[in-house]
């Protein structure tokens, strides 16, 4: 079964996030603000790449939506990153309305429509288990009456830690 994961990555969509701007500049000056875009790349790096790299079910695939005023030295910056996750791959969007985009991007990703697939949506600053892949599929399969019946059905792991990083190091709970 295909598995298919989605992030976006200081995308400029239209909607979809908890802080409102007046115009797309202004949500653009936001997110690629130096300060806050360097944040973004650390956490990026350090955080939530590692993981994925170390995934024990090499099955799976990573979408990351950027937008196309991305500034180029962050673009490549984030290109140097992926480079060594085969499975990681960077889609280049317009600011357009966040559902619509990210709908778009996860169809055109499906290898066979007619088939289950599974997809997650990953923050730039997230992190799974090492098995989070494999952890996935065994509860699709675990559920799979459940899934014959129902067209979507979503999964919830919603055990896990919070850690906050700061000058005192990480404080996780």
């Amino acid at each position: 079964m295909q598995a298919i994961g989605l992030c976006r990555f200081s995308y400029p969509a239209l909607g979809g996030f908890q802080i409102r701007h007046d115009t797309t500049e202004d949500r653009i000056a936001f997110l690629y603000a130096a300060e806050r875009i360097e944040e973004r790349l650390r956490l990026f790096e350090t955080v939530a790449l590692p993981c994925l790299a170390a995934q024990t079910d090499p099955r799976w695939e990573m979408i990351i939506v950027i937008g196309d005023s991305l500034p180029k030295h962050y673009c490549d910056r984030l290109r140097d990153l992926v480079a060594r996750i085969p499975q990681i791959s960077i889609q280049i969007h317009a600011p357009r309305p966040q559902r619509e985009v990210m709908k778009e991007i996860l169809n055109a990703a499906r290898t066979d429509p007619t088939q289950p697939c599974l997809q997650f949506r990953y923050d730039d600053d997230d992190a799974v288990s090492v098995d989070f892949i494999a952890r996935f599929r065994a509860a699709a399969d675990d559920c799979a009456r459940l899934n014959a019946k129902h067209q979507v059905v979503a999964y919830d792991w919603h055990k896990g830690f919070t850690a906050q990083f700061g000058p005192a190091g990480i404080m996780a709970h």
